[in-house]
């Protein structure tokens, strides 16, 4: 990563457009506040904002403000109505060079541009990693780092130097910015949060799972309690019940006329038998005359009817005769009343019949409808059945899709786990920690080599056992705390650890940088560490294209004899740089 140049085109108190091209080598930036009326005060002129508009365009954040979301009020040149701030880069040190342009106005939202230069024009970059910065504001995706580590790995800023006095709180702070912990807990907040959905999720899956099977029970039960109530059989014997009475019935016109003929015919022997019986008792009564008008012994006789003598021969023939008579009749009466009592025992049978038939023509409605009865509650039930059936298939289906889906919750909810701890202390944070450590010392150890030739020790131990011991552990030092050593050795401890987070950072960024900024370091040093540092200074100064250096001392700027100026003059409330 090189980055190539910065032109602002408003900016809080610079009204007046300038550009810096960033390989200057070492460049002082001085500044003077004509506002306050004493040329030599320098307090307020704009220096470090300089540094600050490079890093609201490049991560829309000023050291100031912290985190704060700045509006209009905070960014915005008051003549102009804008704030416009573009870095030009070149991602890989190749022939692209690209510009990201953070501008706003008073009104509207700020926005960010990513150009890329293309035969003398710029023109939008186009791909994901620029759409997802024009569309986030950030830049992170297009350059590799996040604003946090880039800051420290470029500025080393004198209001920061009280990191060592921040107690264990202010030091991880600082430090997991400076490692960009940011991604791994926006990452470990993201795996929380799709934890935290997915366990929602998992609840209403599980609440869907008790929802279908309680129906699909529901469902089970209904088509049991309907199957139970089954009548086939009853169904089956009903319809051959019929069947035979049908058959019967079939014969209810030939009873009918069988009963009337066989009835005709007994009134018929009855009425033959009466008159036969009339013909004997009209015999039985003349032969019992005769008898009587001719008792045994008479010889002779007068006729009571013609009063005329009659024979005994002749009385005897006539009975003889009446007797022949009354026997003829007799056997006659005999016949008929046989022929009678056949007929009525014939009839007796042929009403028996006729009696059955009927009861079975007048049961067959009622058998009928039993049985269309029957027929509707199975057509009825055989609809519940069906319908139950659909709702059973249905719920047992949602039931199992359900279930699919809680055993798949199961298994995003164990990823989410896993990452949510992956990239927390004791996953990828506790990894890198744990690889910054040795980083961290070496640099600790390498300048206090420079600062104090050896004689103040600074260990960090990034990854405590338990949480009363220090990150920071001092020896050599006056005392074995920091608030136990003197002023200068404070402020050594600090430029040290500054130092050594900054050596950090960089080394989190994972590529080469080629500038930085000195801002206000070199103020509360004494004049012996100001000459040590500045060793440090030239360190830099051999690796980096350019190098800014803000300080209100002025042995050391006389120590820089060979630094490009860079004056900020605030005049009227405005700001105006120019190279000097």
């Amino acid at each position: 990563m090189k980055f190539l140049a910065m032109h602002v085109n408003g900016f809080v108190l610079f009204a007046e457009p300038f550009s810096i091209p960033l390989d200057r080598g070492l460049v002082f930036i001085e500044g003077v506040n004509l506002d306050f009326g004493d040329s030599t005060d320098s307090n307020g002129a704009g220096k470090s904002l300089i540094l600050e508009a490079f890093d609201w365009g490049i991560g829309g954040k000023m050291v100031r403000y912290g985190d704060k979301r700045l509006g209009a009020e905070d960014v915005c040149n008051a003549i102009t109505g804008t704030a416009d701030v573009a870095i030009d880069f070149t991602p890989d040190d190749g022939p692209t060079i690209l510009r990201a342009r953070r501008h706003r106005k008073r009104t509207g939202s700020t926005k960010l541009d990513v150009l890329i230069l293309q035969n003398g024009e710029w023109k939008p970059l186009a791909g994901i990693a620029a759409d997802v910065a024009r569309a986030t504001g950030d830049l992170t995706t297009l350059l590799g780092f996040d604003y946090d580590t880039l800051r420290f790995a470029l500025w080393l800023q004198g209001t920061g130097l009280t990191l060592a006095q921040s107690g264990y709180s202010g030091q991880m702070a600082a430090l997991e910015s400076a490692l960009r912990f940011d991604m791994f807990t926006m990452a470990g907040d993201a795996a929380n949060e799709d934890k935290k959905a997915l366990a929602i999720e998992d609840s209403i899956a599980r609440g869907e799972i008790s929802r279908w099977a309680q129906m699909v029970h529901a469902s089970r039960h209904a088509i049991e309690s309907m199957e139970s109530l089954d009548e086939t059989e009853a169904e089956t014997e009903l319809r051959a019940e019929i069947v035979d009475l049908e058959k019967l019935a079939a014969v209810w016109p030939e009873v009918q006329s069988e009963r009337a003929e066989i009835n005709k015919k007994w009134i018929e022997a009855n009425a033959e038998t009466a008159r036969v019986q009339e013909r004997y008792q009209a015999a039985t009564d003349a032969l019992l005359a005769l008898n009587v008008f001719a008792p045994d012994g008479i010889v002779a006789a007068e006729c009571p009817t013609c009063l005329q003598p009659v024979s005994g021969e002749v009385l005897t023939g006539l009975i003889e005769a009446a007797q022949t008579r009354q026997s003829d009749i007799a056997q006659t009466l005999s016949i008929a009343e046989g022929e009678s009592q056949e007929t009525a025992e014939l009839a007796a049978d042929v009403q028996e019949r006729y009696s059955l038939v009927e009861r079975v023509t007048r049961s067959l409605p009622e058998k009928r409808a039993a049985l269309a009865a029957i027929q509707q509650r199975r057509e009825r039930r055989l609809t519940v059945i069906q319908q139950e059936q659909v709702t059973l298939d249905d719920a047992s289906q949602k039931e199992a899709t359900a279930t699919e889906s809680v055993n798949e919750l199961a298994h995003r909810i164990a990823r989410a786990t896993f990452w949510v701890k992956g990239y927390g202390g004791d996953g990828l944070k506790g990894e890198v920690l744990a690889a910054a450590a040795p980083v961290l010392n070496e640099a600790a150890l390498r300048y206090s080599d420079l600062l104090t030739d050896g004689q103040i020790r600074v260990e960090i131990n990034p990854i405590r056992a338990s949480r009363t011991e220090d990150i920071m552990t001092i020896s050599g030092a006056g005392a074995p705390t920091y608030k136990g050593c003197s002023n200068g050795e404070r402020r050594k401890i600090d430029l040290m650890l500054a130092l050594s987070l900054r050596a950090c950072a960089r080394w989190r960024l994972g590529q080469q940088i080629n500038i930085a900024a000195w801002d206000e370091v070199f103020d509360p040093l004494d004049e012996s560490s100001i000459r040590r540092a500045l060793m440090i200074l030239q360190q830099d100064q051999d690796e980096m294209d350019c190098i800014f250096v803000v300080t209100h001392s002025p042995h050391v700027k006389a120590m820089l004899p060979g630094a490009k100026v860079l004056r900020v003059t605030r005049q009227g409330g405005q700001s105006r740089v120019e190279w000097r």
